[in-house]
């Protein structure tokens, strides 16, 4: 009986370990569903094979930071099953907010023309925020 205990005690501690060791191998924590990562650090290489397309998933922009030449055509794509929109900072910016929310599998496009740094944010939710940065 004493045997069979001491085996089951160490079944169960393989059993954690094994799930601590896969759960710390992925980039991001995931506690009840909910992506933890908030900080992390993508470039358009990394998050998008397609230039110039800021994808929109797991509730975030993966691409924090873009930067493009005057007269560049932004793509926005929400990948995501949230609904989102993509509205800049910057009043003066309007012309390049979504006009509606983004479902999953919807595009929004805008064309740079001014040289700057433009920061963006989602209404829905106000801690995703990235920016385009605008050369000549």
């Amino acid at each position: 009986m004493k045997n069979r205990l001491i085996m089951l005690i160490v079944v169960a501690v393989v059993v954690g370990v094994a799930a601590i060791a896969k759960n710390s191998s992925n980039s991001s924590s995931d506690m009840a569903g909910m992506n933890t990562s908030s900080n992390k650090q993508s470039n358009s290489s990394e998050a998008s094979a397609e230039p110039n397309t800021v994808p929109i998933k797991n509730i975030d922009y993966t691409v924090k930071k873009l930067t493009i030449k005057k007269g560049t055509t932004v793509t926005w794509r929400n990948d995501d099953t949230a609904q989102h929109d993509v509205i800049f900072d910057d009043s003066s910016m309007s012309e390049a907010n979504s006009p509606s929310l983004l479902s999953k599998g919807q595009k929004h496009q805008f064309t740079f023309t001014k040289v700057g740094t433009f920061k963006y944010h989602c209404t829905p939710h106000p801690f995703m925020q990235a920016e385009i940065e605008v050369i000549d």
